[in-house]
C-alpha cells in the first residue's frame, strides 16, 4: 500500500476545514435571517458545543467519502 503524501494529505484537510467552513457561515445566515440566537450559546455568542460537533462530524463524514470517492 503507498504512503499517502505531505500534499494530499493537506488536500484532505483543507476540504475538511472548507466543509466545516461552509458549515458555519450557512449557520451564521441562518440565525442571523431568522433572529434566532440560543440562549445557551457559548462560543462567539453564537454557536453552541453542539453546533460545532455537529460540524466538525458532518466534516468527517463528508472528508472521508470524498477521500473514498477519490481513490475509485
Amino acid at each position: 500500500m503507498n504512503k499517502p503524501t505531505l500534499k494530499s494529505l493537506l488536500k484532505t484537510l483543507l476540504y475538511g476545514l472548507g466543509v466545516f467552513g461552509v458549515y458555519i457561515v450557512i449557520i451564521v445566515l441562518l440565525r442571523l435571517f431568522s433572529g434566532r440566537i440560543p440562549d445557551e450559546a457559548v462560543i462567539f455568542n453564537f454557536f453552541t458545543k453542539n453546533d460545532l460537533l455537529i460540524g466538525l462530524l458532518l466534516a468527517c463524514i463528508l472528508t472521508f467519502t470524498h477521500q473514498r470517492n477519490k481513490k475509485i
